[in-house]
């Protein structure tokens, strides 16, 4: 999915996951593949809990659900 308005251009990936309370290694490869091949200048991973990840993906900004908000708010 893209979003894209004149300053802005989001990429999202949608990852099917049931996340409970740790996300496996595979997964964050997974969602690191499908962000790969978004041109986006921004690359947004939303999570419930960012303590969730076991590490953070590459060239993917990670937002909680709070996060989300704020971004939303502004």
């Amino acid at each position: 999915m893209r979003i894209e308005m004149p300053d802005l251009e989001i990429g999202i990936a949608l990852v099917k996951n049931k996340w409970k309370e740790k996300v496996k290694e595979k997964d964050v490869r997974k969602a690191e593949e499908k962000f790969k091949s978004i041109s986006a200048k921004k690359k947004l991973l939303i999570v419930p809990n960012k303590g969730v990840l076991p590490r953070v993906p590459e060239n993917v900004e990670v937002l909680d659900c709070r996060d989300a908000l704020k971004l939303a708010r502004t």
